[in-house]
């Protein structure tokens, strides 16, 4: 009987050490990262000059961006970035996706569907290619009321962009004779799955089980979620080299939520044609303009970091391995221009004399610029 007490009673220690270790280290994790955020700089003099910031303006868009934004669950495209109450740089909500100033009592609607390059990460609402086409729009038909919306969402890919389209247009968002304009290229990963993919295919298992069952799958959920356990997978995250060179010449790497993965690059393209193919049909059908641009890849086109330089924060950093990046760049870039019915804009960067990009491959103001002016030129004959 006093060896069982024994066992209870250290069991009970364990399990208040356990729970207490947890609570101590979510509170110091959170004060230790709240104190780091205050003295970051995200982004380099080099950047800072292109987004025409100051560091204190720097800092909070790196913080709108990155540390406010979370994502929530929407429906049939498993995730979109969350509605934000009103800020800086960085707004975002679910009716109109991200910020594009001026859309009032819409006569014909332009609407970007892309992934997070499309949005426009790690630049202010203004920089974004839809902000720039909107002032190309107001410029050119002063006399009319056209909207733009920004409809890019981070991780997205030619199918979520279709399921999300297909969805607005449902929801009778999208008129006749409105503009659908997707830019795809960087995020092409053929059927992969999604960045929430896996939390659907274990949460999935609880509909079905019985009421005194349903622990079971939600158990590995559970330790995931507890601080101890997210320090050992941030320490692993951080120290994880992608060991992209794995892949052979054929094939190129996708990383959701640093699980690294090889995806033949001749069925990524197939991919993409068959969804240029529904776009296709349905937008003939639906009486709209539609147009799939296969974007600029970075240091493929465009002017690039001369140096590699570490940043402070992951968000902002550079490409390291240039030549062996730029060779798996260029060789992706080569098999998706062979998609039919797609337009190439990455020549709007031949010429760029400033810099194209703000981090991997986010584009800086003066690329989302060129992108959209080219664009412009694109549709321009179209536009009535």
């Amino acid at each position: 009987m006093r060896v069982l007490q024994n066992i209870i009673n250290v069991f009970f220690s364990i399990l208040v050490f356990f729970i207490l270790f947890n609570i101590i280290l979510a509170l110091v994790w959170e004060i230790r990262t709240t104190y780091k955020l205050k003295n970051l700089k995200p982004y380099s003099d080099e950047v800072l000059k292109i987004l025409d910031l100051n560091e204190e303006e720097g800092l909070s868009l790196y913080l709108e961006t990155w540390i406010n934004r979370k994502y929530e669950y929407d429906q049939f495209v498993e995730w979109r970035e969350q509605e934000t109450p009103s800020q800086q740089f960085v707004n975002v909500s679910d009716e109109f996706g991200r910020k594009v100033e001026g859309n009032d009592n819409c006569e014909k609607s332009f609407y970007f569907y892309g992934g997070s390059t499309t949005f426009g990460y790690n630049v202010t609402d203004y920089q974004t290619i839809p902000s720039y086409f909107k002032k190309i729009i107001d410029l050119n038909y002063s006399d009319k009321n056209y909207c733009v919306y920004n409809f890019g969402r981070a991780g997205f890919a030619s199918p979520w962009e279709n399921i999300l389209f297909q969805k607005h247009l449902s929801n009778k968002k999208i008129n006749q004779g409105d503009f659908i304009f997707f830019i795809d290229g960087i995020n092409e990963r053929g059927n992969a799955d999604g960045i929430n993919s896996k939390f659907f295919y274990e949460s999935q298992k609880t509909l079905t089980r019985k009421y005194w069952d349903i622990y079971k799958p939600t158990m590995s959920l559970f330790f995931q979620s507890i601080p101890m356990m997210q320090l050992v997978t941030r320490i692993q995250q951080k120290n994880r080299t992608p060991e992209i060179f794995n892949c052979n010449d054929n094939e190129l790497v996708a990383s959701i939520n640093y699980e690294f993965q090889c995806h033949s690059i001749k069925n990524v393209q197939q991919v993409l044609q068959h969804n240029v193919n529904i776009r296709k049909a349905i937008c003939e059908d639906q009486n709209l303009n539609c147009y799939t641009f296969i974007q600029p890849f970075s240091l493929v086109h465009g002017k690039y970091f001369e140096k590699y330089e570490k940043s402070e924060a992951i968000e902002t950093g550079r490409i390291k391995d240039y030549e062996s990046f730029k060779f798996r760049q260029k060789r992706i870039f080569d098999e998706l221009i062979k998609t039919q019915n797609v337009i190439d804009i990455s020549v709007s960067l031949n010429n760029a004399t400033e810099l194209s990009y703000v981090d991997r491959s986010h584009y800086s103001p003066q690329a989302s610029q060129a992108i959209s002016e080219y664009i412009y030129s694109v549709v321009k004959k179209d536009i009535k």
